[in-house]
């Protein structure tokens, strides 16, 4: 994140008429990764206090963000919104290992349709702050993968389809915080880096046989994403 930010600063330097005109509707397309997890996997899948011996990692998942939006930015203020319209690949991962020599890897690929409504401030010249709501649609809540080393305590694929049926995806409320940079009329390109801060729970722990919990499980994750702009109204 320090890296854009100084990249960004350093295009305010080089261009300080860059940004989009005034009053004007821009259709826009972006394209770009985004890297997110699912928080406290480990409470859900460990009920605590029950087992020891054992270390996990709640992982980030890296995948596909692209979508459209639409722009206007208010005349004589420093001031635009920007309802847009997104796919993302997100979710994250979960491994373990115990003392016994078992390690297994479960990997929520999870997919949705974002619809969001933003609010941006221009600070100064094309560099601006953004903040909003969206909402994310599951599209795939049932798509986790599981592996492990020892497939002789129980066949892989049997394992995951159970947690198929008991771990599901929610839909995702996000609060989306960014900072971003719109070179110009003349070259109307838009570099945005997101952090998107989950409000809900995103797995929903069906009854099960395996001792998994009902807990919270919020989102985190990260954007950044390349749009071009095209004006179609004023």
């Amino acid at each position: 994140m320090k890296y854009v930010l100084t990249l960004l600063l350093g295009l305010i330097v080089c261009s300080v008429q860059a940004q989009l005109p005034e009053e004007t509707w821009h259709l826009g397309f972006k394209s770009g990764a985004a890297y997110s997890r699912i928080a406290d996997l480990t409470t859900t899948i460990i009920r605590p206090g029950v087992y020891r011996g054992y270390e996990t990692e709640d992982k980030y998942r890296l995948g596909y963000v692209g979508g459209i939006f639409v722009h206007r930015r208010l005349a004589n203020s420093f001031i635009a919104i920007q309802p847009e319209f997104t796919y993302s690949m997100q979710g994250g991962g979960y491994s373990y290992k115990d003392s016994l020599g078992l390690e297994y890897n479960a990997d929520f690929d999870y997919q949705y349709f974002n619809t969001a409504m933003l609010f941006k401030i221009y600070p100064v010249a094309g560099l601006h702050l953004m903040f909003g709501a969206q909402m994310g649609f599951n599209i795939a809540n049932n798509k986790v993968k599981y592996s492990s080393n020892q497939p002789e305590l129980g066949p892989d694929l049997q394992i995951q389809q159970g947690l198929r049926e008991v771990l599901r995806g929610n839909n995702d409320f996000t609060l989306p915080l960014g900072i971003g940079y719109e070179f110009g009329e003349d070259f109307p390109l838009v570099i945005e880096a997101r952090f998107n801060l989950g409000l809900g729970d995103v797995l929903r722990t069906q009854a099960n046989g395996f001792g998994f919990i009902e807990t919270p499980n919020k989102s985190r994750s990260f954007l950044l994403t390349i749009g071009y702009a095209l004006p179609f109204s004023q």
